[in-house]
């Protein structure tokens, strides 16, 4: 007579779902299918590219040159005076003792000023000009040129009173 196992104390192996391991061996399969898909026919060496990166990298300087709304325009005999000024700044921060070039465009003569900024980063202009040169709406462009450590800024301004050339 034949002992059958006790429920409890099974030792059958467990059956798997016939559906499942269908499943399973369709992925493996369709998995193995797929990476070789992606194997090169040919094999050859990698190129390999190098560089160093320094510790603390070079961070872009802003460098701004601001031409101060308030300026004022003083005629005097057969010449014009403009006076204003201009603020350099890198980061935000003034630029002290760097050189502002300021020229003046008036139609004939151009005359230029170059002037240094202060402490706070500001330069004081005041450009002279005769009367007969004046010929368009004057306009000063004041330049800051440093290539080699800021780079180049300007700002302008016209010189108008109400939509009125001076």
């Amino acid at each position: 007579m034949e002992k059958t196992p006790d429920k409890d104390n099974e030792s059958t192996p467990e059956v798997q779902d016939p559906g499942r391991r269908r499943l399973l061996k369709a992925l493996a399969a369709g998995g193995v299918v797929t990476a070789a898909s992606m194997v090169p026919g040919k094999w050859s060496s990698p190129v390999l590219k190098s560089g160093v990166l320094p510790a603390h990298a070079q961070v872009t300087q802003r460098f701004a040159v601001v031409c101060d709304p308030e300026w004022s325009v003083t005629p005097n005999d057969g010449f014009t005076t403009f006076d204003f000024s201009a603020t350099a700044t890198v980061n935000g921060s003034p630029l002290p003792n760097v050189a502002l070039n300021a020229a003046l465009a008036v139609g004939g003569a151009s005359p230029s000023q170059t002037q240094n900024t202060n402490a706070g980063g500001v330069a004081v202009f005041s450009i002279i000009a005769n009367d007969n040169d004046i010929s368009q709406t004057p306009v000063a462009t004041c330049t800051f040129n440093d290539q080699q450590t800021y780079g180049t800024a300007s700002c302008q301004i016209t010189f108008e009173l109400n939509g009125t050339p001076v």
